[in-house]
C-alpha cells in the first residue's frame, strides 16, 4: 500500500514537473528542441527547477499525509523522489532519446535532489514540522536581494550552459538514414526535389520524436476509446488505426499534395519569400500549432546538413 502510494505519486510528480515546465519556459525552462531559439538560455534556473520542485512537492504531499493522520504514508516518503529520477530515466530510455540526453548534468540534478530530499526528511518531516514564516523569518528577507545577485551571476555563467546542437545534427543524420533505409521507397517515389524530401524526413522525424514507439503502442491500444484521433508515426487522422507504413503513405501524399498546391498559388519575383511561405502554409495545414512549425522549421533550416545542403 505504502509502496504504490509512494510510486504512483513519483509518477504524478514527473506529469506535473513536466508540465510546471512547459509554463515556465518564458522564464528560461529548458527543454529539448529543433530550434535554436529555445537554446538553454537560464542553466541555473533549470539546475534549481528540476531538482528542488519534486523534493517541494514531496514537502507538499508529507504536510497533506500529517493534516489528514495517515503518518504511516510518510515513513521513507524521501524515496519518491529516487522513484521520480528511476522513472525519468526509464522513460528517457523508453522514448528513445538517450544520445539527445544530457547525462552528466541529469546525474547533477538527481544528486542535488537526492541531498535536499535527505535534509527535508531528516530535519522537517521525521520531526512534523512544516514550516510557516516568522516576523523574523520574514526579516531575513533582505537577503534576498543577495541570492538574487548570485542566481543572476550564476544564470549568465556560460559554462553551465547547454549545447544541444552537437548532439542534435547526429540525432537528425541518424534518424534520416534509418527512416530513409525503412521508407525511402515510399517516400522518394512522390518527392520530386531536395527541398520536398527535406520537408516531408522533417516531419517525419520530429513526428517519431514526439510520438515514438512507446506512445504510439499505447495509442493502438487506446484506440477504441474514439480519444485518439491521428495514428501512425506520422500522425495522419484516419476513421481507423494506421500502421506506421500507411502513415507514412497518407503522410507524404498529404504534405506533397499542400506543399504543391501553394507552390502554384504564390508566384512573385522573390523566390526566397515565396519558398518561406509555401513551406510555412504546408506544415500548418498539417498542424496549426505554432511551436509544431517552428520545430519542423528548425530541422529544415539550422540543421540542413542531414539530408540537404541548402534550401
Amino acid at each position: 500500500m505504502v509502496f504504490l502510494v509512494h510510486l504512483f505519486s513519483a509518477i504524478a510528480f514527473f506529469i506535473i514537473v513536466n508540465q510546471l515546465g512547459k509554463q515556465s519556459i518564458k522564464f528560461g525552462y529548458f527543454h529539448l528542441s529543433f530550434d535554436s531559439e529555445y537554446d538553454d538560455r537560464s542553466p541555473f534556473f533549470n539546475i534549481l527547477f528540476k531538482s528542488f520542485t519534486p523534493v517541494l512537492l514531496t514537502y507538499i504531499l508529507a504536510y497533506i499525509f500529517n493534516y489528514y493522520s495517515l503518518d504511516y504514508l510518510n515513513k521513507n516518503i524521501y524515496v519518491v523522489v529516487i522513484y521520480y529520477f528511476i522513472f525519468r530515466f526509464i522513460f528517457i530510455l523508453l522514448i528513445g532519446r538517450v544520445r539527445l540526453t544530457n547525462w552528466y548534468k541529469l546525474i547533477v540534478i538527481a544528486l542535488l535532489s537526492l541531498a535536499m530530499i535527505y535534509i527535508v526528511y531528516t530535519q522537517l518531516i521525521v520531526s512534523t514540522t512544516y514550516l510557516l514564516p516568522t516576523k523574523q523569518e520574514i526579516a531575513t528577507a533582505m537577503w534576498l536581494g543577495i541570492v538574487a545577485f548570485i542566481y543572476k551571476v550564476l544564470n549568465e555563467a556560460s559554462f553551465l550552459r547547454e549545447n544541444t546542437g552537437p548532439k542534435i545534427e547526429p540525432y537528425l543524420k541518424s534518424h534520416y538514414f534509418y527512416f530513409k533505409y525503412k521508407y525511402g521507397y515510399i517516400i522518394d517515389s512522390e518527392v520530386r526535389n531536395e527541398v520536398e524530401s527535406a520537408l516531408v524526413y522533417s516531419v517525419l522525424i520530429f513526428e517519431n520524436f514526439n510520438r515514438g514507439r512507446l506512445f504510439r503502442a499505447f495509442e493502438k491500444i487506446l484506440f477504441f476509446t474514439g480519444k485518439i484521433k491521428t495514428t501512425g508515426i506520422m500522425q495522419v487522422q484516419s476513421n481507423h488505426y494506421l500502421s506506421d507504413t500507411e502513415s507514412v503513405m497518407l503522410g507524404t501524399q498529404k504534405l506533397l499534395n499542400k506543399y504543391r498546391s501553394e507552390l502554384s498559388e504564390h508566384v512573385t519575383d522573390d523566390e526566397m519569400h515565396n519558398q518561406y511561405s509555401v513551406l510555412r502554409n504546408t506544415i500548418i495545414d498539417y498542424n496549426p500549432d505554432d511551436y509544431y512549425y517552428e520545430q519542423i522549421d528548425g530541422i529544415i533550416g539550422d540543421h540542413p546538413r542531414f539530408c540537404v545542403t541548402a534550401l
